[in-house]
């Protein structure tokens, strides 16, 4: 058991399976009490302290789509996003998948050695009025590892840049121990993204080796309000 915070990307689905389970219950019902399971902030107690703790940073509901997608930070080991997997699985959920997270200025600081003064946690802010959540792939096929890198280091500094000096609104993490990115971005015109993207360092000079699947998301508290 880790005492070191670390996030994690869940990818939740109602599958046949949870219908079936559920029966009875409207899609609205059940993702009404995922919402509930992940807007728990209770941790695991030891010694009269906080042992575990899940910090729910984003939860969407994935529009179109009977899924859910949410970012928790867990703290003091793993013993609380276990509780939340249990927690789903006990109304019926069981396709979800969970996927270790490092938090993008911390790896882009780091690894690729972007200034510092650039690299300030994220303030997770997402309050514009459409939301995407982007799945990148980079590769750098044809090129060498220090050329990307220092590639890489151009296009987080300008990202990074643009939510500092700009007031962007964008939150990116890094799929640990691959070359993979999630961006949750949120415009109030949702034609204005793709010219966000394809204006970027990495789009413009590898694009080639960069793949995006981009779908529409909504605030999942949002979503369990309308009528």
């Amino acid at each position: 058991m880790s005492d070191t915070a670390i996030s994690y990307f869940l990818d939740i689905k109602i599958d046949e399976a949870c219908l079936t389970k559920c029966k009875g219950k409207t899609l609205k019902q059940i993702l009404s009490s995922v919402n509930m399971i992940l807007s728990q902030k209770a941790g695991d107690q030891k010694g009269g302290k906080p042992a575990s703790v899940c910090k729910t940073i984003h939860k969407f509901k994935v529009t179109g789509e009977p899924r859910i997608v949410t970012v928790v930070n867990i703290s003091g080991g793993e013993a609380m996003l276990e509780k939340l997997l249990s927690d789903l699985v006990n109304i019926g959920i069981t396709c979800v998948t969970c996927t270790p997270l490092i938090p993008y200025e911390v790896f882009v600081q780091t690894v690729l050695g972007v200034d510092p003064d650039l690299c300030k946690p994220s303030p997770h802010k997402l309050t514009k009025k459409y939301i995407s959540w982007n799945e990148l792939t980079i590769g750098y096929q044809g090129m060498t590892s220090e050329e990307f890198k220092k590639l890489w280091m151009k296009e987080a500094s300008t990202v990074l840049g643009l939510r500092r000096d700009n007031d962007v609104n964008v939150d990116i993490f890094k799929i640990k121990n691959c070359g993979k990115v999630m961006v949750f971005l949120s415009v109030d015109n949702p034609d204005d993204t793709d010219g966000m993207f394809d204006g970027l360092p990495l789009f413009v000079h590898n694009g080639h080796n960069v793949s995006n699947v981009s779908r529409s998301v909504q605030p999942l508290d949002g979503y369990c309000k309308m009528s």
